[in-house]
């Protein structure tokens, strides 16, 4: 196992592990996300596909929306939060005409676990600044589909996975007694690496393994329901 995948599997299950005070309560936080997305191998691919299909062309994947949930274990303390965090990535591509049509979609799962600090001391009743990290691992599993008019259609189907590393900012902000708004801002290393394609390891033209690269700079927003850290004793 590599050592950026062995870190995230160790801080994940470190995560996972930590103690939680009986004076805790679970959170809930639902989530759209915008992500940026490196994908190098697979945009150089679309590029030679583009040249060779001219004058259609396909858009390259640089950018996917987001959606997940995240479920946090307060601590007991107003300063540290942990949480694991479900993430489904999307991205997406195609072109075609009345002669047919080639898309690629690149969906992900992305699994971390998180720690987060508030950071705010004096701010504004309400209004919480948060620093974190997280890691974990993603997974990749889509498609390539290629159809031509009257002969047919064929799918080629990828997997692969990958390490996570994440460091995030956000801000609480308690809309009422459990609710609150949530936006958050980060970086993210998401890189699949040694993508197989209907089982089979696929490499680029250098002999480099082919991969699929999911970092990049992303936005949340959502709403945190309950579970805010508390000093207090039952």
């Amino acid at each position: 196992m590599s050592t950026p995948r062995a870190a995230a599997l160790g801080l994940l299950l470190v995560t996972l592990t930590l103690p939680t005070p009986a004076a805790s309560s679970f959170w809930l936080h639902p989530h759209g996300d915008g992500s940026l997305y490196r994908m190098g191998d697979l945009n150089e691919e679309i590029r030679q596909v583009n040249a060779a299909i001219h004058p259609l062309s396909m858009d390259e994947v640089k950018r996917g929306l987001a959606a997940g949930v995240e479920l946090g274990l307060p601590t007991g303390s107003p300063t540290l939060d942990v949480s694991v965090d479900y993430t489904y990535m999307m991205g997406s591509t195609s072109a075609g005409d009345a002669s047919g049509r080639l898309e690629y979609n690149v969906p992900a799962h992305k699994i971390t676990g998180r720690v987060r600090f508030d950071v705010s001391s004096g701010s504004a009743d309400g209004l919480d600044f948060w620093i974190g990290v997280g890691a974990g691992i993603v997974s990749a599993a889509g498609d390539v589909q290629v159809s031509i008019t009257g002969e047919g259609a064929a799918t080629g189907s990828f997997e692969g996975t990958g390490p996570v590393v994440e460091a995030l900012v956000y801000f609480d902000v308690e809309l009422s007694p459990g609710i609150s708004f949530y936006p958050e801002a980060g970086l993210r290393y998401a890189r699949v690496g040694g993508v197989k394609v209907d089982g089979t390891r696929v490499f680029n033209a250098d002999g480099d393994e082919y991969s699929l690269d999911y970092s990049g700079a992303f936005i949340t927003i959502g709403l945190k329901l309950g579970g805010r850290p508390s000093t207090e004793q039952p």
